[in-house]
């Protein structure tokens, strides 16, 4: 029996098959994509996040220093805001005359605040801008930079705070 060539269905060649371009559409694609990512690494600069990192990690270390000295020094600080005002009764052996109080802003809107109070026999006090609401980081150091305090503030809750370098010792 012989079969007419009219009645043999027609054959195709593979580059007009639609299954053939969607196998090789997925490696092509990943190939495009590698060079797209090579072009973007090779035209932007990655950089160091900062240039000074080895003097970053020191600073790193006295700030931990002084925050042991200050719990070697037993050193407490009351914390009142009133009306514009703050005052601070700082418990340490030998007061300084000055301290220096921040108050930080952990958001970043350039709201924060730096005081250099000074005082008698540990009582301190000064004038203070508003804070807004919201959460504040509290430093609390003397003018020399020996030794550090610090805390929390939620305002408007918290009025009065207190700072005690004992709960900054680790466990022993």
């Amino acid at each position: 029996m012989t079969v007419s060539a009219a009645a043999l269905p027609a054959h195709t060649p593979w580059y007009r098959q639609l299954w053939p371009w969607l196998l090789i559409s997925m490696p092509a694609t990943a190939v495009v994509a590698g060079f797209a990512t090579l072009w973007i690494a090779i035209k932007t600069d990655d950089g160091l996040v900062t240039g000074d990192y080895y003097k970053q990690g020191l600073a790193v270390n006295q700030t931990l220093a002084r925050e042991k000295r200050a719990a070697e020094l037993h050193a407490v600080a009351r914390i009142k805001l009133d009306d514009g005002r703050v005052d601070v009764q700082l418990q340490i052996a030998n007061p300084p005359e000055a301290i220096r109080v921040s108050f930080i802003r952990p958001a970043g809107d350039d709201s924060d605040q730096s005081l250099l109070l000074t005082g008698h026999k540990g009582d301190y006090a000064g004038a203070l801008k508003n804070l807004a609401n919201g959460r504040w980081l509290v430093d609390i150091e003397d003018d020399a930079r020996t030794w550090r305090l610090t805390g929390t503030m939620k305002i408007p809750h918290d009025r009065e705070i207190k700072l005690d370098s004992t709960s900054l010792q680790s466990p022993e």
